[in-house]
């Protein structure tokens, strides 16, 4: 039987590339709500910023879904 072996590089640079997105939400993310409500810009840089690091969080349980080949030929339904 073949060993799984993670992408543990690649896994690494995405989760420290997620560490930097969240310390740029986090510097950029004003302290009072209506400062934040009012600049469209800073509202739209935050919420892509808040995308792109939800989608690193997927890559990595995707990588790690791949490489350990958990639900490998089932299908996921909603009820």
């Amino acid at each position: 039987m073949k060993e799984k072996k993670l992408r543990e590089e690649l896994i690494r640079s995405k989760l420290e590339r997620l560490q930097d997105s969240l310390e740029f939400i986090q510097e950029q993310l004003p302290s009072e709500f209506e400062a934040f409500q009012q600049s469209r810009v800073i509202r739209n840089a935050i919420y892509k910023e808040v995308e792109f690091a939800l989608e690193l969080v997927l890559d990595v349980c995707s990588i790690i879904n791949a490489d350990l080949g958990f639900l490998t030929g089932m299908a996921l339904t909603l009820s």
